[in-house]
């Protein structure tokens, strides 16, 4: 298969697997600390510029744009995800 046929594979019919809306992000919310350099605008306001980030590790969510839920915490299944090589549905099996 070409390329071009791969990526409209990727970005067609990846679903949410919690609201079942199409999706072709997602979002991602990191805790940790930002670090800017900060400058005086001359009007009385402050300018910023972040310069890094810096991840403390504890949070790292992958969400749904659509109902928010999290999908991941993890950026490689995020990213399979995306790629539609994982559906983001958790496997049960029948004991």
């Amino acid at each position: 298969m070409s390329d071009k046929g791969d990526v409209v594979k990727r970005l067609v019919g990846i679903r949410c697997p919690k609201c079942d809306k199409e999706v072709d992000f997602l979002k991602n919310y990191s805790s940790g600390e930002n670090y800017y350099m900060v400058w005086d605008n001359e009007d009385g306001s402050l300018r910023y510029e972040e310069q890094e980030f810096q991840p403390d590790n504890k949070v790292n969510d992958y969400e749904c744009p659509y109902c928010s839920e999290v999908l991941f915490a993890d950026e490689d299944k995020a990213l399979k995800f995306l790629e539609g090589e994982i559906s983001g549905k958790k496997k049960t099996r029948k004991v």
